[in-house]
């Protein structure tokens, strides 16, 4: 697949550090929106969510973030898949990584506890872990900086050679 776009090799290093070691620079080229669509819609729904303190809201986030954890893919990479990858003839997303679904497990605790705060009136307490769960979930869906992948690769990540993002 021939791509005429570039990315910095600081952003490349970020979508690596999401478990992607295997994909090729052109790959990463190629995914790289895609692999920013999920987070930017579970960003804005999480941001509705915590602004309406809406449980309703919050817990279909939390459903289709939890759902990342058993399905290889995430709900929306399905949408992307074959709406717009196929649509435009661009690089399907690959299955979630260990990296993505460990920091997917983080947010589906995370805002399950935004849910009992708020369904037990603690709203201050609630909407200050949601907006630091927004920060958190806009600097993925703004940079590709995911720092729960980082977390999960300095505990769990035993072969350190996939840290060093050296590009050829």
């Amino acid at each position: 697949m021939e791509n005429q776009e570039t990315l910095s090799v600081s952003r490349l290093q970020r979508i690596r550090d999401q478990g992607y070691f295997e994909e090729t620079q052109d790959e990463l080229i190629a995914m790289a929106y895609g692999n920013r669509f999920a987070y930017i819609l579970c960003t804005g729904m999480l941001t509705l969510g915590v602004l309406s303190g809406s449980i309703l809201i919050l817990s279909t986030i939390m459903c289709i973030v939890t759902l990342t954890l058993v399905l290889p893919y995430h709900p929306f990479d399905h949408v992307y898949n074959m709406l717009i990858a196929n649509g435009k003839d661009k690089l399907e997303l690959p299955p979630r990584s260990p990296q993505i679904k460990f920091a997917y497990g983080i947010k589906a605790i995370w805002i399950g506890q935004i849910i009992c705060l708020f369904a037990t009136g603690l709203y201050s307490v609630a909407f200050l872990m949601g907006c630091l769960l927004v920060v958190l979930m806009l600097i993925v869906s703004i940079t590709d900086l995911c720092l729960f992948s980082v977390i999960y690769n300095s505990f769990f990540l035993k072969d350190s050679s996939k840290t060093d993002y050296s590009i050829s």
